[in-house]
């Protein structure tokens, strides 16, 4: 009688010993590989690089680079979902705000991400007539 027969729960603490020390050496092998900034490179201050960045903007030019109203930088957008018709009506739109805080003393940039969802459907299915909606938010760091 082998020993997955006689009690199949020891493999259980197994399984996270296994996930444990799997982590641990992923931790270890990205700390070998990681890089760390050159202790001599001084960082841009926060109005050289939002100045660049506007400079910059995007190349295509479909998500504008913005100075923002309650950040430093923001990028907007609105896509509307084409409504179709024929058997079946659909229609949406999607909203997106991605906001920059550009955090000179800590040399960081921070990131905020708003998006917003909604997509309504009205149509045949095989038998009967049916309705969706669906609505999404979510907010946070991207």
């Amino acid at each position: 009688m082998t020993l997955l027969e006689q009690n199949p729960w020891w493999i259980l603490p197994y399984l996270l010993l296994m996930l444990l020390m799997v982590h641990a050496m992923l931790e270890f092998t990205v700390s070998l590989l990681a890089e760390e900034p050159a202790l001599k490179r001084r960082p841009i201050p926060a109005a050289e690089l939002k100045k660049r960045l506007l400079e910059e903007g995007t190349p295509d030019g479909t998500y504008p680079l913005l100075p923002g109203r309650d950040c430093d930088l923001e990028i907007s957008w609105e896509t509307d979902i084409p409504p179709r018709t024929g058997r079946r009506v659909t229609g949406g739109r999607t909203e997106g705000h991605l906001r920059l805080l550009l955090d000179e003393t800590r040399h960081e940039l921070r990131l905020n991400l708003v998006t917003r969802a909604h997509v309504t459907f009205a149509g045949l299915g095989p038998w009967r007539f049916r309705t969706g909606f669906f609505t999404s938010f979510q907010s946070g760091p991207p």
